[in-house]
């Protein structure tokens, strides 16, 4: 769970972070950049390379549903610095 600090350092609200907490198997992150299918997202621990995962990218129906710069997104958290992004 994040700390005040950390919660004024990214800009997450309240709202946000309990979202989040509802879900501990994932990590919450903020998308920083974004390329044709790989995106950077900063967590608590660092920088990551995330990349949308098959379940998302089968349901969405619209481009606009994906995640944005500046977006919060869940992630799973791998050891090897990438993570699946789940929007």
């Amino acid at each position: 769970e994040m700390t005040n600090m950390e919660e004024s350092k990214w800009g997450v609200g309240e709202e946000i972070c309990s979202v989040a907490s509802g879900y501990p198997e994932y990590c919450l992150g903020r998308i920083l950049s974004q390329g044709k299918e790989w995106y950077r997202l900063l967590n608590e621990k660092g920088e990551y390379s995330a990349r949308i995962s098959g379940k998302f990218r089968y349901e969405t129906i619209s481009i606009c549903e994906y995640p944005a710069v500046g977006d919060f997104v869940l992630a799973e958290c791998h050891t090897c610095k990438d993570t699946v992004a789940q929007g």
